[in-house]
């Protein structure tokens, strides 16, 4: 990312940026972003549960809703829904990917399951990218 001419030196998650004719990758502070130009950490989590019986897992699973009703409360899931057949699907609103890694693995302790994990820009922030682009194109 750059501000003026300087890169800010961070850490944590790669972003891609624009520099004059250059397109580039770098760690960012995820925080930092979040504080100062409101972007969020959107994660589309998709869960595949280990081929058991469904009647096995039905403790697990009504403690997994037990487990991400107060996430939802805070905000910190923006929703879920569980798949015909088996699994869920969740969207994360988190602060940094430590705290994803947390919830992750809170929610494999529960219900072991693979995770498909995918890293999303809200439709905002994503316009606003569109935008700069355009307004550098021109």
């Amino acid at each position: 990312m750059v501000v003026g001419d300087e890169k800010l030196k961070c850490t944590k998650q790669l972003v891609l940026f624009k520099s004059v004719k250059t397109l580039s990758a770098f760690p960012i502070n995820c925080n930092f972003l979040q504080t100062n130009f409101g972007i969020k950490m959107l994660f589309l989590v998709i869960s595949t549960p280990r081929p058991e019986k469904p009647t096995s897992m039905i403790g697990s699973r009504q403690h997994y809703w037990d487990w991400i009703n107060p996430l939802i409360a805070k905000g910190e899931v923006k929703s879920v829904y569980a798949k015909v057949g088996r699994g869920a699907v969740a969207l994360f609103d988190v602060d940094s990917n430590e705290t994803l890694h947390k919830y992750i693995n809170e929610w494999l302790e529960i219900v072991p399951a693979h995770m498909e994990i995918h890293a999303l820009i809200d439709v905002e922030n994503a316009k606003k990218y569109l935008t700069h682009q355009l307004s550098e194109k021109a």
